[in-house]
């Protein structure tokens, strides 16, 4: 993590760094696909037409490819065309993913709270039958590759498929007997495969995540794609990793393409002094959850005045899953030297009903 280099880096903790891969191949060669350069040549694939290229050339050399998109079924949302309506869940208010293949008919799931609805054939709101899908998942990937490569053993990796105690163990093996061509899975992906023949990683969408307002959110990605790209030449031959994206200026995602882990670092680490976030700062989040938003409101806004102080700053707001499961979610966050000394003041009173979270994974 940035926090535990910049320690490395003062002297507080040791530094080990490999240089080069253990088996001594190099390490794979990154593409960016500018996806919305795909557009404009008339491309509405999945898949860019280097991607699509690349993966039959990997099949036809009897080699295998993983492909890694961070969201599982078919759909992100749906909507009404006629009246813009959305389908969302009713106990947390978040748009319904749609599964074409988990259930036995087309369902919207909800994946925060378990809610599953038949997939409507008219819109609740208007009574229109123009309904349409935005967004792709694993599930949708999974159903383009059987169109365009009919022949391929095609295999998914994501909660939905791998709910059982020996799935990973399955699939390992399948993967290490070359019993699978193409491997398409989320983030349970990005670690722990170690499959000689995959020459060929794709990453379908890495712009998902990058909308999370949380001050972690580049190390994440950053993070994520590097682990990613690793699966590919893990022996004897360099391997390829094409990154599609609509962002290809991002700073995780173009030092994931160069495996520049200082670069990211010192970029990042400059952004947070400049910020005082962690490590030059400390933070602490707490989480208020009534059945009402008002309260939710009110206690927050009460506690950010509390806890304001000439050398810590606080905000108050809703969460960034604002409801879930039929209640409501407020956040406050205390940044400065240390927010402890602050809360320390608190009765137990005021923090009633309050989850403290000091040094948290998120912020929002």
């Amino acid at each position: 993590s940035i926090e535990t280099m910049h320690a490395a880096k003062t002297d507080k903790l040791n530094l080990f760094t490999l240089s080069e891969r253990i088996s001594g191949t190099l390490l794979p060669d990154v593409k960016i696909v500018d996806m919305r350069e795909e557009l404009r040549a008339r491309n509405f694939s999945i898949f860019s037409d280097l991607l699509e290229q690349k993966i039959r050339t990997t099949l036809d050399a009897k080699e295998q490819t993983i492909l890694f998109l961070n969201r599982r079924g078919s759909a992100s949302s749906t909507l009404c065309r006629d009246c813009g309506f959305v389908m969302k869940c009713n106990h947390c208010e978040l748009p319904l993913t749609y599964h074409a293949r988990k259930f036995k008919t087309q369902s919207l799931l909800c994946h925060h709270c378990g809610l599953i609805e038949k997939m409507p054939t008219f819109c609740p709101n208007c009574k229109g039958e123009r309904i349409k899908q935005l967004g792709v998942g694993t599930e949708r990937v999974e159903a383009e590759l059987q169109k365009l490569f009919p022949l391929a053993r095609i295999a998914r990796a994501d909660r939905d498929t791998m709910n059982r105690k020996d799935s990973f163990e399955n699939l390992h093996e399948k993967l290490q007997n070359g019993t699978i061509d193409i491997l398409i899975g989320t983030q349970m992906i990005g670690k722990g495969f170690d499959i000689p023949n995959v020459s060929l990683v794709g990453v379908i969408l890495a712009d998902l995540g990058l909308h999370i307002p949380d001050f972690r959110t580049p190390e994440r990605i950053f993070e994520l794609l590097t682990q990613v790209a690793g699966r590919a030449g893990r022996r004897k031959k360099q391997g390829e990793v094409i990154i599609q994206t609509y962002n290809p200026q991002h700073p995780s995602i173009l030092h994931s393409q160069t495996h520049n882990y200082l670069g990211f670092y010192e970029q990042e680490i400059s952004s947070r002094k400049e910020a005082l976030l962690p490590p030059f700062g400390k933070l602490v989040k707490l989480m208020f959850v009534h059945e009402s938003n008002t309260v939710c409101e009110e206690k927050a806004n009460t506690l950010q005045k509390i806890l304001t102080a000439k050398d810590h700053a606080s905000f108050a707001a809703p969460a960034f899953l604002p409801r879930v499961q039929g209640k409501y979610q407020w956040n406050v966050l205390v940044q400065g030297p240390d927010p402890r000394v602050l809360l320390k003041k608190l009765s137990s009173q005021e923090l009633a009903g309050w989850r403290i979270d000091v040094d948290p994974i998120l912020s929002i």
